[in-house]
């Protein structure tokens, strides 16, 4: 379909009629989906879901007809039938469906029943050479088409149908075999075909496409009730009841489960778990603490066995250590000591069990703890016995109790102590305890949360129900509001004729089911490109009042003038078009007495895109009627119009004192440009144009204005100043020597196998290999494509030497020679490698220009692309010197400064990003937000070839209170700027620099400072903000220079004195300029004979600088800066012209004067010696001064200062 027309059809899909997977309805909601425009239910042997297809297809805008698959046979092997546009209620069609018949009978059954016969993926299940008899076949008993757009098939498939349908005289249809998520093979409905195509198919079904309301009618009918769903009355469609078994599957049920799933988790998981994790944890302490105590005995053993203690005496010591031991939150807890025997050696609150034996001792269960403690220690060191006794110091008080014990060898004791099971219960029933209120408060919010998820769900369904019915109703009530039309009425959505009355069907001559399957481009003829444009209008929804003369094409061909007029309506959720056609005799004479009113120029206003408004020429401009576009621009949506004046919202108080008084002068004004600051922040610019329209009736008169936004206009002009820059830039690179590009070669000897010498440029990755005598002299070469050619095309033998293969001669090329050379060699000789010899004679390489010679290597890209993957400061440093180069080839091609200034700063600002990523690497992350700011000439995008640095650090407040943090961005301003002086971007000799404390601050203490400066305002302080002002983040978090500009703008408001401040340093430079125009020059010293060009062009950023913080311009460029005041109409025409030519000519020169210097071997500087200079330059420096001089006049008038 290259090059054609297409539309979105789809008459091939099935239901949950017959082997489809959704419902009918659903079918139709998903070809509606997919945009498609016309659809046929194709259902196996049955059309019951034709009834609920076209009610959902009306109601989506979709135009469908009856559609069947009929299988049939041909010689006992079955095809499948698509029939279209028969009546489904015929006997001949009820017939097909109960049986399988042959495909002449079935193509005569669906003739029979109005309808055509279309043969189905054909290539299904035949093959192409069958296919081709079977069509012929076919064709002579009447088939009409053939589905070659069937979605499965490829481009192929689809191609050799159409030929083939083409070729028999059958029509071709397409379709996507829709079944729904059980087969892959159409995911979606929907299939493309050309609208030629569709048309040819859309006439020959004619008259046969019958909608499926005929199914319809007859069901309702057998049904018992007598009358479709397009007659019932509005008020008879009733709500649809809630999906209650939906609800509650999808809401209510998972709602509970979820919170019986938390209760569960609580009670049967979390809280033994908790019991049993406490419990462990008192054993562990028992175990440990009993340990403590072991190892007490174990020292004085060791005093014992070591003779420092006897025996007894180490015995006795070691009792009474372990009698005095407690612990516990009450210190009552204890230790005791019992022997194998068992006898008590120690208890501390059972003094009267010491010496006893105690193997008949039991507890009130009849348990014998002590014998219990002995069996537990005799096979393992240690173990747990539960028992009851008393409580701690409590003879009356039992309770059950867990100890632990453990077997002290060398005495052959047992010492144990133990835990009350009653404290373990009651910590865990008081931990439980909390739980359980914790999680009954959980569950309230929980049940809380999901009934208002259930309830949003609930009002969800309410509304979809309701939304589903006000389909209905709008479905309904369009279609009665078009048919009960006087005139004649159409309804269109998305183009197509939906709906028509009566009085269009006869004006058009065609029948309502017809009209279904046109669009407005079948219907209305547009002659010009003014009549296109208004029908796309009306189509895309556009509101025309006034009804505009077009021809429509009626269906016998012939064509009659109508007046056309449009409203948009919103049809089925879809935005559609009521379009009124009324013939053009009735009403020219009416038309060609009626003047221009009112209502025309309000729906005018209202059209276009410009803003129009209506202001009150009081002293503020109070504006009281706006159109939405002037809304826009004034960001005033939702707001009374009142809300607004002009006064408030141009930029400055000159610019609109400026625009009234040439106003009120002339009354009125054309293409004045003003800066508007919208209501919600923002700010456009715009070209303004008013005139005082009626002072009748009015106080102060009114004026009618239009203005149009042009803020995209100067982005526009950017773009393409860069474009330029690019281009002058790109082929700079032709020059280059081919030395740049060579590559080392592969060499071999003469008697080399050819297998030899493949493998070793194999190994090497190299596309070719020099052959080379003994003594390095060179006679061959051998290419990738000689061994396709020589070896592989041929079966060569690869043992032979490679001399059978190669090239000779070679062709070779100097190493200084440009790279264009090396190109206009290769395409002389039809060769892709090139020798390079230097000047002896010796090869040195090889080059292949073609692979040289890519899109990066001719532009700035390349020399950023190195920088960006430099991992060490003297590599950036040697492309810090090819800038030289690339400079000095723009400034002898005459690119303009701007762009030059553009590439100088583009590498600076890369190689500063590429410098702090490698600090950062070294210091490691930084610890807060900061931004590394460039200063000056970098921040004005001026740099040139002499610059040294001028740059600050700003970071977050937050790391202000760390040491560490402020001792990091000390460092790393100390870092990068060192680095940037190796590299070539030598230390400010102000110190206006990173690694300055002064210039590395937190947010607020740049605040403070330049709250300080601008307030109090000094030489110093206006020298600091000079520098400052002019400022832009090359690295690091934008927002906090963004927001230090901001308070900048608010101090400066606030202080509006400082301005004059500033316009008193500006005005204090003198051009060197003598009495009778001679150039003044220094007397000694290294500016002898000669004057700093730098300090000369230093007015002119001044003044761009001062005007733009008065006018709250963001640019930082001088130049962008005055073409932004001009767009202001702060600098006129001449003015701007003039200042621009002044400050390209003088940086011109200062780049010339700066590479000069460079290739004399001298460092670049500023001084111009003017005796280097010719008459004509001379002419242009004092044309440029005497620039400098006019615009420091004009500054010390407006701020009334002495120039």
């Amino acid at each position: 379909m290259t090059g054609e027309e297409s539309i979105v059809v789809d008459l091939h899909c099935h239901s949950d009629s017959s082997d489809g997977y959704y419902s009918a309805g659903e079918v139709a909601d998903f070809a509606a989906d997919a945009a498609v425009r016309f659809a046929a239910l194709t259902d196996h042997h049955t059309t019951d879901g034709l009834a609920a297809f076209h009610e959902v297809a009306a109601r989506r805008g979709l135009v469908e007809f009856a559609g069947a698959e009929i299988h049939a046979l041909v010689d006992a092997a079955e095809i499948h039938l698509l029939a279209y546009g028969f009546d489904p209620d015929s006997a001949s069609m009820r017939e097909l469906y109960a049986t399988v018949t042959d495909a002449d009978r079935a193509i005569d059954q669906i003739h029979r029943s109005g309808g055509i016969a279309v043969l189905a993926h054909p290539l299904t299940s035949w093959e192409r050479e069958s296919v081709d008899a079977l069509v012929v076949r076919l064709a002579g008993v009447g088939l009409d088409g053939i589905e070659a757009y069937y979605k499965p098939y490829p481009v192929e498939d689809r191609e050799f149908l159409v030929e083939l349908a083409d070729r028999h005289g059958l029509l071709v249809t397409g379709g996507s075999d829709f079944h729904g998520p059980r087969h892959d093979e159409a995911s979606r409905p929907g299939v493309e075909i050309p609208v030629a195509r569709w048309k040819r198919f859309r006439e020959a079904l004619g008259a046969h496409a019958r909608s499926a309301t005929h199914a319809r009618s007859a069901t309702h009918a057998r049904n018992g009730n007598h009358a479709p769903a397009e007659s019932r009355r509005i008020d008879d469609v009733a709500y649809a009841p809630l999906n209650w078994p939906w609800l509650i599957a999808r809401i209510v049920l998972p709602s509970v489960l979820v919170i019986a799933f938390f209760v569960a988790l609580i009670f049967g998981y979390l809280v033994p778990t908790m019991e049993r994790g406490l419990l462990d944890r008192k054993r562990e302490m028992t175990a440990e603490l009993t340990n403590s105590a072991w190892s007490i005995l174990r020292d004085y053993e060791r005093d014992a066995a070591t003779g420092a203690l006897p025996e007894h005496d180490a015995k006795q010591l070691a009792i009474e250590r372990i009698r005095r031991l407690r612990y516990g939150p009450d210190g009552l807890d204890y230790f005791w000591i019992t022997d194998t025997q068992p006898r008590m050696i120690m208890h501390p609150y059972r003094p009267d069990l010491e010496g006893s034996d105690l193997s008949d001792f039991t507890d009130p269960d009849g348990i014998r703890p002590f014998v219990r403690f002995v069996d537990a220690v005799r096979v393992e060191q240690s173990g747990y016995v539960t028992y009851v006794w008393q409580w701690q110091d409590d003879p009356e008080r039992l309770e059950p109790k867990e100890s632990y014990v453990r077997r002290f060898d060398p005495w052959g004791w047992i010492i144990g102590t133990g835990i009350y099971v009653d404290d373990v219960n009651r910590e865990i029933q008081a931990v439980t305890s909390r739980i359980i209120d914790v999680s009954f408060l959980v569950t309230i919010v929980a049940v809380v949360l999901l009934t208002a998820v259930a309830y949003q769900a609930l009002r969800a369904e309410r509304q979809r129900g309701d939304a589903e019915i006000e389909l209905r109703l709008s479905h309904e009530r369009y279609r009665a509001l078009v048919e009960s039309s006087t005139g004649g009425t159409l309804l269109l959505v998305d183009g197509r004729c939906t709906y028509a009355n009566r009085s269009v069907l006869e004006m058009l001559g065609y029948s309502a089911t017809e009209l279904a399957f046109l669009d407005i481009h079948d219907i209305v003829i547009a002659d010009d490109d003014a009549d296109r444009q208004q029908l796309s209008r009306m189509i895309d929804g556009a509101e025309v009042r006034d009804a505009i003369e077009l021809r429509v094409r009626r269906r016998d061909g012939s064509a009659v003038l109508a007046l056309l007029s449009s409203s948009a309506v919103y049809f089925s959720g879809e935005k559609g078009v009521i379009l009124t056609l009324q013939h053009v005799t009735r009403h020219q004479q009416l038309r060609d007495e009626l003047g221009e009113s009112q209502a025309k120029y309000e729906a005018l206003a209202e059209r276009i895109s410009s803003g129009v408004f209506r202001a009150a020429m009081d002293d503020d401009m109070t504006i009281f009627e706006l159109n939405d576009a002037a809304r826009r621009l004034f960001g005033a949506e939702g707001r009374e119009p009142a809300a607004v004046s002009l006064r408030a919202a141009v930029s400055t108080s000159q610019a609109f004192d400026a625009f009234a008084r040439r106003l009120r002068a002339d009354g009125a004004v054309r293409d004045m440009v003003i800066q508007i600051r919208r209501l919600d922040g923002g700010s456009v610019i715009v070209n303004l144009s008013a005139v005082v329209s009626d002072a009748r009736g009015t106080r102060h008169g009114v004026c009618a204005a239009i203005m149009e936004d042009i803020s995209e206009r100067r982005k526009t002009e950017i773009d393409r100043e860069t474009t330029i820059s690019q281009l002058q830039t790109s082929l700079l690179f032709l020059t280059e020597p081919v030395r740049s590009f060579a590559y080392d070669p592969v060499t071999c000897p003469l008697d080399t196998p050819i297998a030899q010498a493949v493998r070793a440029m194999s190994r090497a990755g190299s596309d070719a290999l020099l052959v080379v005598q003994a003594d390095r002299e060179l006679i061959g070469i051998v290419t990738d494509q000689d061994i396709r050619d020589r070896i592989v095309a041929v079966g060569a033998d690869t043992r032979a030497p490679v001399t059978r293969i190669m090239s000779a001669p070679v062709i070779t090329i100097g190493e200084s020679a440009p790279l264009f050379e090396a190109l206009l060699l290769e395409r002389e000789h039809d060769i892709d490698h090139l020798a390079v010899i230097d000047s002896s004679g010796k090869t040195v390489g090889l080059i292949r220009g073609s692979r040289a010679v890519r899109l990066e290597r001719y532009s700035l890209v390349v020399l950023l692309h190195e920088i960006r993957h430099a991992d060490a400061i003297d590599r950036l440093a040697g492309c810090q010197e090819r800038l030289h180069t690339l400079v000095r080839s723009l400034v002898n091609s005459g690119a303009r400064p701007q762009n030059i200034s553009h590439v100088t700063t583009a590498v600076s600002d890369a190689i500063v990003d590429q410098v702090v990523r490698l600090v950062i690497d070294d210091l490691g992350p930084a610890p807060a937000r900061f931004a590394f700011l460039a200063l000056g000439s970098e921040a004005r995008q001026e740099q040139t070839l002499a610059t040294d640095q001028d740059n600050a650090l700003v970071f977050d407040d937050d790391a202000s209170a760390s040491r560490d943090a402020v001792s990091y961005f000390l460092k790393l301003g100390e870092m990068v700027c060192d680095a940037l002086h190796e590299v070539g971007y030598h230390h400010c000799r102000g110190g206006t620099m990173a690694r300055n404390p002064a210039w590395n601050q937190p947010l607020s203490a740049w605040k403070r400072a330049f709250s300080g400066w601008i307030g109090e305002p000094d030489g110093k302080a206006v020298a600091n903000c000079n520098i400052f002002f002019d400022q832009r983040c090359v690295y690091g978090d934008r927002s906090l220079a963004s927001d230090l500009w901001r308070h900048v703008d608010e101090e400066i408001d606030a202080h509006p004195s400082f301005l004059a401040f500033m316009a008193r340093g500006t005005v204090q430079y003198k051009p060197p300029v003598g009495l009778f125009g001679k150039i003044v020059t220094g007397s000694s010293g290294t500016s002898a004979n000669a004057f700093d060009i730098k300090e000369a062009m230093t007015p002119l950023s001044n003044i761009a600088r001062l005007y733009a913080l008065q006018h709250h311009l963001a640019d930082t460029n001088t130049l962008d800066r005055f073409e932004q005041l001009h767009t202001l109409s702060v600098l006129t025409d001449e003015s701007f012209r003039s200042l621009t030519d002044a400050f390209g000519h003088l940086m011109q020169l200062r780049l010339r004067t700066q590479l000069d210097a460079i290739e004399a071997g001298r460092p670049a500087d500023n001084l111009v010696d003017p005796r280097s200079l010719s008459q004509l330059e001379l002419g242009t420096l004092r044309h440029a001064f005497a620039q400098i001089s006019a615009i420091q006049k004009r500054v010390a008038h407006e701020y009334h200062l002495s120039a």
